[in-house]
């Protein structure tokens, strides 16, 4: 009898956690390059929706230096760390910074909306947090980015 009551439970609660408890979570990437005077940013921005609404951003940066910039590449990397410095320690964020080799910075910025404070969102006001993934697509769109799902 215990055993039939326990597998009734788990049934109940595996029920309870597909049937309610599991939203959908659909996914947008969208991408940019933007070249200026010996420095290529290619960006990546993945960014994930529950119930049409903006969930958790990744964003991918692949900064590409010519020789030019080639030794100051650790002051770029530098700067771009002093750049988030006032999120980083927040909830909800993470930033990893790699020197790839002596011409190339990776930035990994990943924002989890859900888990941050108003003050740390309005840091994020490039992207339209409160609008569904169509109006999301829109904006990145007219930024530059090509999007895709």
């Amino acid at each position: 009898m215990k055993q039939l009551s326990k597998l009734l439970i788990s049934t109940m609660f595996l029920f309870l956690i597909t049937a309610c408890g599991g939203s959908d979570r659909e996914m947008i990437t969208c991408k940019n390059a933007t070249e200026d005077d010996g420095l290529r940013i290619e960006t990546e921005v993945i960014s994930y929706f529950v119930d049409d609404q903006l969930d958790e951003t990744t964003f991918e940066f692949q900064y590409n230096l010519d020789n030019t910039y080639q030794p100051y590449i650790d002051q770029i990397e530098q700067g771009i760390k002093d750049d988030y410095k006032d999120i980083i320690d927040q909830k909800g964020v993470h930033l990893e910074t790699e020197k790839k080799n002596d011409n190339q910075i990776d930035v990994t910025l990943t924002a989890t909306f859900s888990n941050m404070d108003n003050d740390t969102k309005e840091y994020f006001d490039m992207i339209p947090l409160e609008s569904g993934i169509e109006e999301y697509k829109k904006t990145m769109e007219e930024k530059g980015y090509t999007c895709y799902d």
